[in-house]
């Protein structure tokens, strides 16, 4: 399903290199497939979800090792330094089931410099945690597949404009928060994702994907950390949650969740918790 959808993202416009049927219908792009789905008695729903990325994949014993890129968002942290944080991954997973179709894919553009969709396969890293930031069903989830379409078809247009770009456009073109960044703020108005990398110079173009990268922050090229983006991308809203003590330290500091002094009112929060054992993650 991951190549169908990779494929039927650059369909020249009018001209379709691959057409997939399915029942009696025909599809040339990601949504007119995933309408044909919807049609035929499968639900279709998307995920929107964060989590810290883990470019080492580290482990020992048995254990995941804990191995973050840190990011420095420049933010004041009171009586102590800057606000710290791990890098944030993010991908739109979508998700088919129904009478011949059941798959779950993600959507992200990942270091290999492609966006594009992936089978997913990989085990995740217990210490990456989860957050589902938004959730998509029927037209909207169908209207989420056709902006990621969007989104990789844009970024091979500039990716072969651009062989000069190192790492095959990724950062300069932006990175996994970027990609889904377009998805979101196309969907609700605005995004909630940090850091997002782009380099505006490549997207002066009129196409729908040019226009909503002008209208969205950029991180780390002059302008000022958003705080409430970096807490949004954060895979949890407890700090408590949070396996590094010095990002739990700061953001209390900053008044996010509960102090450490205050005492614990009810039973502990329980989302990370309840993600990781859904998804069958150990703790580090």
């Amino acid at each position: 399903m991951a190549d169908v959808l990779n494929r039927l993202a650059v369909n020249p416009p009018g001209k379709p290199r691959l057409i997939v049927t399915h029942g009696e219908g025909e599809a040339a792009t990601p949504a007119e497939l995933l309408g044909l789905l919807a049609a035929t008695g499968h639900t279709v729903r998307v995920v929107d979800a964060r989590m810290f990325a883990d470019f080492a994949g580290l482990s020992a014993g048995g254990r995941d090792l804990a191995a973050p890129m840190w990011a420095d968002t420049e933010l004041p942290v009171p009586g102590r330094s800057t606000l710290k944080v791990p890098v944030t991954h993010s991908q739109h997973e979508l998700v088919v089931r129904g009478p011949a179709v059941n798959v779950d894919v993600s959507f992200y553009m990942g270091i290999d410099g492609e966006a594009k969709f992936r089978a997913m396969v990989n085990d995740r890293a217990s210490w990456t945690g989860r957050r589902i930031a938004h959730e998509y069903e029927g037209d909207r989830a169908v209207e989420a597949v056709r902006l990621a379409g969007e989104v990789r078809r844009s970024f091979e247009a500039n990716r072969a404009a651009h062989p000069e770009l190192p790492y095959g456009g990724y950062f300069t073109l932006g990175v996994c928060n970027d990609s889904n960044a377009f998805v979101e703020h196309a969907l609700n108005g605005r995004t909630t994702l940090y850091p997002l990398t782009r380099d505006l110079r490549y997207y002066r173009g009129d196409s729908e994907i040019d226009r909503i990268a002008r209208a969205m922050p950029v991180d780390g090229r002059g302008a000022p950390a958003d705080l409430e983006r970096v807490l949004a991308s954060l895979p949890t809203d407890d700090p408590d949650e949070l396996v590094f003590p010095a990002l739990r330290d700061d953001l209390r500091a900053l008044g996010v969740g509960r102090p450490a002094s205050a005492p614990q009112q009810g039973p502990p929060q329980q989302g990370l918790k309840d993600e990781l054992e859904r998804a069958g993650g150990k703790r580090p």
